[in-house]
C-alpha cells in the first residue's frame, strides 16, 4: 500500500509542570496546552500533592529538569514545612512513569537534601533550593543546590542509589 497522497496527521502535546496558586498551593501538577506560544491550561492533574505533617505540608514545587532513566523520570522537588524557627525548605525526590508522566511510581518519604549546620543561616535561613543536576555517562549524579540563598554547593551520588 502506498502512502503517497494520504494525509499526514501530526499530534503535538505540550506538557507543563504547574503549581496552582489561586487560594493555596495544592502541589505539583501537570497541565497540557496546544502551543507554547500562548499557553492556556484548562485542566490540571496534581501528581504530587501537599501533605499535612510532612516536609511538604505548606507547599511544594518542581525544581530542575527531570532525569530520564530506564525505570522512569526522576523528579527533584522542594517541600516546605512549618517549624518553630519558621519555614524550612528541603529537597525530595519522586519518580513518574516514562510513558504516563502523571503516574507516580515511587514517592519516598523523607528528605533528600536539607539545610544543616552552617547551611541553615544566612540571607534566607533554613532554605535549600536546587539549581540543577547532571547525570554523567558513568552514572554519577551532581546535584547543585543553594543553602540559605547565599552560596552554591554540589552534592554527589550515583544513579543506582537514586533509583533505590
Amino acid at each position: 500500500m502506498s502512502l503517497i497522497g494520504m494525509p499526514i496527521y501530526l499530534i503535538i502535546i505540550n506538557m507543563i509542570y504547574t503549581r496552582q496558586q489561586m487560594l493555596f498551593i495544592s502541589g505539583i501538577g501537570v497541565g497540557y496546552c496546544d502551543t507554547m506560544e500562548r499557553v492556556e491550561i484548562n485542566d490540571e492533574t496534581i501528581i504530587d500533592p501537599r501533605m499535612n505533617h510532612t516536609d511538604k505540608e505548606v507547599k511544594n514545587g518542581q525544581e530542575p529538569a527531570l532525569i530520564k532513566t530506564s525505570e522512569g523520570w526522576i523528579h527533584l522537588a522542594h517541600g516546605v514545612r512549618r517549624t518553630v524557627a519558621g519555614l524550612r525548605y528541603s529537597l525530595y525526590c519522586c519518580m513518574t512513569d516514562l510513558k504516563n508522566p502523571v503516574k507516580v511510581l515511587r514517592r519516598p518519604s523523607g528528605q533528600f537534601i536539607e539545610p544543616l549546620g552552617k547551611e541553615r543561616v544566612r540571607d534566607v535561613s533554613n532554605v535549600t533550593f536546587s539549581n540543577g543536576w547532571i547525570l554523567d555517562d558513568d552514572g554519577m549524579v551532581y546535584i547543585y543546590y543553594t543553602p540559605s540563598d547565599t552560596r552554591m554547593h554540589v552534592a554527589t551520588t550515583i544513579l543506582e542509589k537514586l533509583l533505590d
